[in-house]
């Protein structure tokens, strides 16, 4: 004989899908607030009372729609309820609901043991208030002979409509770390980056006043770089990148996402973020990467410890050339429910959304966005380091050329006597004999490019025209420089065409002149010179130092990989490369005199002389 039996619940079951579905009590919280957005509310007053130790009390009351008898019978008595599944958008503004499980009163039973509720629709004369006690949810009940008692009356004055939750007897307490974490997370319920919002969240604690307020949402401010996107539903992506009040926009046209249209804006804050002017708490739930699906919060993208760009793992990978920060990011990823039905929200609160096809084309859409960014603070980091480059080099040859202008030398004096003589020749006329030089300065076929935000010059070949600050970028023999600018497409051909390119060339770092009997001498640093060419030289007025020949190369890599000092006196420790470039000067000065005079004691007196004096001078420079 067939037979049947109906599917029975324990009353326990309220209180043990609270506990498994809702992962701790902050997110029980969340939850209960996201109700009251779901219910169409302007303003949510929250206040937490005694929470320090377990017995004390959550109030939660908003101006939303409120309930009825009907909505009370068949809404928030029914668990799992499909009523916010058939009507996904509130009547009134219009929200895209957040609690779409019915599940949210779960968290009730996760916060307190007892449960007040007072609520009042719009446009009613009556208030209806009803209580729970989930300590009567026992094992020996069934869930559906648990009944809600409920009473109508007169409405209270502060109550003009909406509903109020008062959770008493809590369960666990709440420490200060917590309460900060729960007002944190309210600021970002709603996208930060709206300005017409229309939902206001005040917050109170009787046990910490300082976080007594309105919650603002403390995002915008000190950021370096502010990185805009979107593509839409024909695959037409535009992209604009904010440094420095300078903007650099890029479009085109490519493929649409297998998950529709995307929009986002992310926010680096290079030189960290002040905490003052972001308000910013300890628990960094104001930074990451986040999701608003219509507008409202998709958790857990962005929490602190998420990290579904990989950023955190990527940096820990790349061996220091992965230059984004966790902690110093933080975005708004925009979808929608209409234009986006294949990202699927998880059945757990806590999952996000499913991970299917869709879901990783859009991974995979921000973490490119994520990727060039990333390449901009490289290009602006090698800038940085060329800039402190030159500093360094620059810092040398000032020092080198202190120690030249105690030289004293009639060698040096008649031999630029001579030079200028020959220059004039009779009436004007130039007679000077051809002389040997290190190499041709002219730049045949090379037209010169600047920045004009980074101030950066360099030169290309004819018909060549750069996009970004340094591209194409080549040497004197027209090959292609290892080099990375600003990133910047703020360029144009260089306004100014100097005169004398031996000494003003931009690839060229160059001493102050030193005056030796009066006559100038200047020390420099050429970074176009082949890598074959002469170590060093000394050309007219100019000690030139090759700084592409391979023992300038070794000095620059000892630094900056071992950054450790070096010996080249008594107690004299400083690093690789000024040695080279001291060392390159007192050759060439002693090797000039030997030229001149064939002497041998002239070359190692200038020599020595030189060196000792460059010694005594690096000791006493704070900056070495």
């Amino acid at each position: 004989m067939l037979e049947s039996i109906n599917f029975s619940a324990s009353a326990t079951i309220l209180k043990r899908l609270g506990d498994e579905l809702i992962k701790d009590s902050n997110t029980a919280f969340f939850e209960l607030v996201k109700n009251s957005y779901d219910a169409d509310a302007t303003n949510v007053f929250v206040k937490f009372h005694k929470v320090l130790n377990t017995g004390g009390s959550i109030i939660i009351q908003d101006d939303g729609t409120g309930m009825n008898e009907i909505d009370i019978k068949t809404k928030w008595a029914r668990a799992a309820g499909e009523n916010k599944v058939k009507e996904p958008y509130t009547p009134k503004y219009n929200r895209r609901r957040l609690g779409e499980k019915g599940i949210g009163r779960f968290s009730l039973a996760k916060l307190g043991n007892k449960v007040k509720v007072i609520t009042r629709p719009e446009n009613s004369h009556e208030q209806y208030v009803f209580n729970i006690d989930f300590e009567d949810f026992t094992d020996d009940k069934n869930f559906d002979e648990m009944k809600i008692n409920y009473n109508s009356g007169k409405p209270r004055i502060d109550l003009k409509k909406g509903t109020i939750l008062e959770i008493n007897d809590l369960k666990e307490k709440w420490s200060k770390k917590e309460i900060r974490k729960a007002k944190n997370r309210l600021s970002l319920l709603i996208d930060p980056e709206k300005s017409d919002q229309n939902f206001n969240i005040y917050f109170e604690c009787s046990d910490y006043p300082e976080f007594t307020g309105l919650i603002e949402s403390p995002l915008a401010g000190d950021e370096s770089h502010i990185l805009q996107f979107e593509i839409n539903d024909l695959g037409e992506y535009k992209r604009k990148l904010t440094v420095e009040n300078n903007e650099l926009i890029f479009k085109e046209n490519m493929n649409p996402l297998e998950c529709g249209p995307v929009e986002g804006i992310i926010r680096y804050y290079k030189d960290g973020i002040k905490s003052t002017d972001r308000k910013l708490s300890e628990d960094e739930s104001h930074t990451g990467v986040k999701i608003y699906r219509d507008g409202c919060r998709v958790r857990p993208y962005g929490e602190e410890f998420d990290d579904w760009l990989e950023i955190k793992s990527k940096r820990s990978r790349s061996g220091g050339k992965y230059y984004i920060h966790a902690n110093l990011i933080a975005g708004s990823i925009y979808i929608s429910s209409l234009l986006n039905p294949k990202l699927i929200d998880a059945t757990n609160r806590e999952a996000g959304i499913i991970e299917n096809e869709e879901y990783f084309a859009l991974k995979y859409f921000i973490e490119k966005q994520i990727y060039y960014l990333n390449t901009v603070l490289d290009q602006e980091n090698r800038s940085e380091s060329q800039k402190q480059k030159r500093q360094t080099v620059q810092n040398i040859l000032d020092t080198i050329v202190k120690c030249l202008n105690n030289e004293e030398s009639d060698i040096y004096s008649n031999y630029i006597e001579n030079i200028d003589r020959g220059k004039a020749g009779n009436h004007g006329i130039t007679t000077k004999k051809k002389e040997s030089r290190v190499q041709d300065l002219k730049i045949p076929l090379k037209e010169e490019w600047q920045c004009n935000d980074c101030k950066e010059f360099w030169r290309v070949k004819k018909n060549i025209m750069p996009n970004i600050c340094m591209e194409f970028a080549v040497d004197r023999e027209g090959i292609l420089r290892d080099i990375i600018g600003c990133g910047s497409s703020n360029i144009e051909r260089a306004k100014h065409q100097p005169k004398s390119k031996e000494s003003d060339l931009t690839s060229i770092i160059a001493g102050s002149y030193a005056l030796i009997a009066g006559k100038q001498l200047k020390l420099r640093v050429d970074y176009d010179m082949g890598a074959k060419d002469d170590e060093f030289t000394i050309n007219e007025r100019e000690i030139i130092v090759n700084g592409n020949h391979i023992t300038y190369k070794v000095a620059e890599h000892l630094d900056r990989v071992s950054g450790k000092k070096y010996e080249i006196g008594d107690d004299v420790f400083v690093p690789a490369l000024t040695i080279h470039i001291s060392k390159c000067a007192c050759l060439a000065w002693a090797e000039f005199h030997y030229k001149e005079s064939g002497d041998w004691f002239e070359y190692k007196s200038r020599y020595e002389n030189l060196q000792n004096n460059i010694f005594i001078k690096v000791k006493s420079e704070i900056n070495f």
